[in-house]
Parts: structure tokens; sequence; C-alpha cells
């Protein structure tokens, strides 16, 4: 908007926009060239067609959106709120400026191997929800230079430095459980969906010419089925299934459940646990549980438009912690 200060200038990729768009005509003219050759049987048209028109689809929409500004830090004074900028121009998270306490600086080590790794960050500290990463860097000198620059812009505070955390965070909590989930509107799930249903079309009709093209179907086939089959479960994955948070034996849980189904498990340790907002411009946003063990990364593709928004995962910690103990229902 007009009286929008924009402190972080949103993003553009207008030279991969061109080049995805260009793949698209030429791909969508082919195929359609194709699908009209009457030398060909009625059946491999269709398949041609069908196959082009999703590649096709995908392409454009994915070029539309590297088009399209992305990302960025707005701060407007006279609605007195702060903007982190998301998939495009229209998704914009919004925080009331008496929300905010400033911009502080904090680091995280992690103990991977037997070594202890720390990154610093610069984050929008918050009152009332999770901070919100606006970058991340090994260097400290780095992310200085950064809050320096947004505090000097934006008028906001500088929050004083975190010391080493000492709070025990969530280990004294109820066991608990509750779920989430993006489910519809999610970042990039479409992209997803459509290139792993013309992959998974072009590995069928690949194996279906096993007799006059053996290696082809043999060795080039399966890759690309197996290709297509993994964006369409991702795809379908985030549409129909729920993400489960429990807390239990001071370790905080999380998983995939569809239905009695469960799958990729992982964990953090309670103690010195906080949690923190993670916005990707052209990935969406996820919220992420820092523990001393390491993090979790939760709703990922988390949009402002999405069934679950960035609002309703920054009430997840409150929501996990008034949960009841024992089973939940899987929907949101």
């Amino acid at each position: 908007m007009k009286d929008d200060t924009t402190l972080i200038a949103p993003l553009r990729s207008p030279g991969a926009a061109f080049g995805g768009g260009v793949a698209a005509v030429v791909i969508g003219a082919t195929c359609a060239l194709l699908a009209a050759d009457s030398a060909l049987t009625a059946s491999v048209r269709v398949v041609v067609g069908a196959i082009g028109g999703l590649l096709t689809a995908a392409l454009v929409i994915t070029s539309a959106r590297l088009a399209k500004p992305r990302g960025g830090l707005l701060l407007n004074h006279d609605r007195g709120r702060v903007g982190i900028g998301l998939t495009g121009a229209d998704d914009v998270y919004w925080i009331p400026l008496s929300a905010v306490e400033g911009v502080g600086i904090r680091f995280h080590d992690v103990l991977r191997g037997g070594a202890s790794f720390r990154t610093w960050s610069a984050e929008l500290i918050c009152a009332d929800r999770p901070s919100v990463l606006l970058v991340e860097a090994s260097e400290r000198d780095a992310v200085e230079r950064v809050v320096e620059m947004l505090t000097g812009q934006s008028g906001l505070p500088r929050v004083a430095e975190d010391p080493a955390p000492t709070a025990e965070g969530l280990v004294e909590a109820t066991p608990a459980v509750t779920h989430t989930g993006v489910r519809r509107g999610g970042a990039l799930t479409n992209v997803f969906a459509l290139f792993g249903a013309s992959l998974s079309s072009i590995g069928v009709a690949l194996f279906a010419q096993l007799r006059a093209e053996p290696m082809v179907a043999v060795f080039v086939a399966p890759v690309i089925l197996l290709l297509g089959a993994v964006l369409l479960g991702i795809a379908a994955a985030k549409r129909f299934a729920a993400e489960e948070v429990e807390l239990r034996h001071n370790q905080l849980f999380h998983r995939w459940r569809l239905a009695n189904f469960t799958w990729s498990e992982s964990y953090v340790s309670c103690k010195q646990l906080r949690w923190r907002l993670r916005v990707q411009a052209m990935k969406g946003a996820h919220l992420e549980a820092i523990g001393s063990d390491g993090s979790i990364a939760i709703g990922a593709g988390a949009t402002t438009r999405s069934h679950v928004n960035i609002s309703a995962l920054n009430r997840l910690p409150a929501r996990l912690t008034s949960a009841p103990s024992g089973p939940a229902p899987t929907e949101p």
C-alpha cells in the first residue's frame, strides 16, 4: 500500500519467471500439436494432451509466483502495524505495533554428533505471540548490521540480547496432545500436485512402452514415476493429513497422522524450549519449536489464506499447554 514504509524490499525473480514462461509455451505448443496430429491414435493424443496441460499449468503457476514480489518487511505507522510479506503482495502477515516489543538478537546452540553449533538471528520480538525470524547467520556481526539497519529505519526499539537461556520451558507441563495442519491454501501445494500428476503420467506412459523401448521403460520410467509419486504424496499429506504435537516425558513430539497411521516422528527436549515463526517467502511460514537438542518445524507452508493460517499457528503453544491429556480429534 502507498502508506507502507518498506524496511526490507520484497524479492522478485524475473529471469526465472521468464524461463518458466518460455518453457510453458514450448511444452504447451508442442503437446497441442501432437494432440492434434491425426497420425496418432486417439488414446495417445488424449494422454499427450493431458500431460502437456498439467505440465503447462504447473509451469505457468510457478512462473507467475516467481514474477510477483514476495517477502519483505513493511511498516505502517498510521495504522500501527508491521507486515511480513509471504507469497505475494496480497499475502502479508500484519502484527499490531502494540504487540511488538522491538528487534533483538537471539542465539541458538544445537548439539549434533557431539559438537555444538551456534547460530545468530535477528528477530521481531512480540509480547503475545512467538517472535518472528528476520535473518539468521552463523556470524553475529552480519546479524548486528541488520538489527542496526532495522531499528534505525523503523524507529522500533532494540530489545536487549538474551543471555544463555536458563528457563526450563515446558518441562513441568502436563502431558497433552493437540493437532494442526495447513490443509487448504498452503504455499506450493498446488504446484506440487500438478508437477506430481504430470510426472506420474509420464512415468506410466513410459512404462506402457515396455515392448517398444525396454531400456527407457526399465531405467527411466521408474525414476520419473517415483518423483511424481513423492510430489503427489507431499501434496496429499498437506491436504488430508494432520500434524500431531504432543508433550510427553519432558519432550515435545511432532508426527504426521492420517486416521490410525502415523509417520515422520521427531522430537526435541522441552528444556529451554522456545517458539519462533520462520517466514520463507516462496514456501510460506512455519512455527519452530526450538529446544536444547534441535528444532521442529510445525505447519510448514502456512500463509495468511491457508486453512490453518499464521495467526492459528501462533496460538498453538497456548493450545498445547491448555490441551487435555489423552487422545484428541484428528481435525485441527
